[in-house]
């Protein structure tokens, strides 16, 4: 049916990828690869098969002329490239499942003798029907094992991060009950119990927000009430809650400039609030944290800089999606979901702002850091 053809695939970022190429001379196969190497497929608009993904239905060029091939070049570079392939008809067909255009094949002979017409181009169709249902239901395949992945990755980790705090709840709860059975119930143990019990609803607590915000999140009803505010007074607030009620100590640096910016206090909070925790959590053998707010690229920035296990390279996205776990904290057994830093990307990107980590490598510590846009000058 073809010398050579190619897939061009549309991705979920809305850009154009090459996944397949075919040549029936493995002569070809070189220049096949530079022209996929070379060339993007965004590049190539005037191709057969960009033509058919941007239209949405199929396109013949029966008799390919030395004048076609030169004004479908992109240059000169391209033309000799295409010359070596040595097109004399092509054809692009879309593929299309479920309603929805989700790439496109482009066919090509070089045989004289082989001229594609109509009935040509009602096989190719035909053929990328085939293709997209394979395609098609390929995606959904594996979009289902992730779901079941994911389910599996939630219960899990749900119900190990859940069972500590239940544990501890229902340790305390027979200590106090036995104590009041026995009337030796004193200060000092009450005192004990009630500071766990206390710990314990609030990891519960923070795990349910967590749970909570990451579900809203998913189904995009979480909502946000924008005010202008002092970034800088944000940040002093929560660092000074923090040096109240820990004994390590967090050093704040803000240097002069403008910290104005348009946002949700509360979440703006929360995300402080995590990468704090975050700092804490993963730094095990104590030391100081670090937290700078400066004016950086017409917005503020804020680093959180810990002494701890730091995130191996490979990590440094990863954390970020839900339930994203560095194996070394795995390792340590560190306590956490996965789902804070998650939430802190998801309240950042949602104020136009980003959020990423940085660190040397393990047991060299970390910096979380945050941009967000800065507020319009007032008139």
């Amino acid at each position: 049916m073809a010398d050579w053809c190619t897939l061009h695939l549309l991705q979920p970022d809305g850009t154009i990828a090459t996944v397949a190429t075919a040549a029936a001379d493995p002569a070809l196969e070189g220049a096949l690869e530079e022209l996929q190497r070379r060339y993007a497929p965004s590049q190539l608009g005037v191709s057969p098969g960009s033509r058919a993904l941007r239209a949405g239905r199929p396109f013949l060029v029966s008799d390919v002329t030395h004048k076609w091939l030169a004004r479908t070049a992109v240059d000169e570079a391209h033309l000799r490239l295409l010359e070596r392939l040595g097109p004399r008809s092509t054809m692009g067909v879309p593929l299309i499942a479920r309603g929805r255009i989700i790439g496109a094949m482009t066919f090509v002979s070089q045989t004289p003798r082989r001229r594609y017409d109509t009935a040509s181009l009602a096989l190719a169709e035909a053929l990328a029907r085939r293709c997209a249902l394979a395609i098609d239901n390929a995606h959904l395949h594996a979009q289902t094992r992730e779901a079941l992945r994911a389910r599996e990755t939630f219960l899990s980790v749900a119900s190990h991060e859940l069972g500590g705090p239940l544990a501890r709840l229902k340790l305390y709860t027979e200590v106090l009950q036995l104590a009041q059975s026995r009337e030796d119930l004193d200060d000092a143990l009450l005192k004990r119990a009630l500071a766990s019990i206390q710990r314990a609803t609030s990891r519960l607590a923070g795990i349910t927000q967590d749970l909570l915000d990451v579900a809203r999140w998913q189904a995009g009803d979480l909502p946000l009430s924008p005010t202008r505010l002092d970034f800088r007074k944000l940040v002093r607030d929560v660092v000074r809650g923090y040096q109240d009620h820990v004994e390590r100590r967090v050093l704040l640096k803000v240097a002069r400039g403008r910290h104005t910016v348009i946002a949700d206090a509360g979440r703006l909070e929360q995300v402080c609030e995590n990468l704090l925790d975050n700092a804490f959590k993963y730094s095990p053998d104590g030391g100081d944290v670090y937290v700078e707010v400066r004016f950086e690229a017409g917005g503020v920035l804020l680093r959180v800089r810990d002494p701890g296990i730091g995130i191996p390279a490979s990590a440094a996205d990863m954390i970020f999606e839900p339930f994203g776990r560095a194996a070394n904290a795995e390792r340590r057994s560190v306590p956490g979901m996965g789902l804070g830093l998650y939430v802190c990307r998801s309240i950042v990107e949602r104020h136009g702002g980003r959020v990423w980590a940085e660190s040397p490598g393990e047991q060299q510590g970390s910096t979380l850091s945050v941009w967000l846009p800065g507020a319009p000058v007032r008139a």
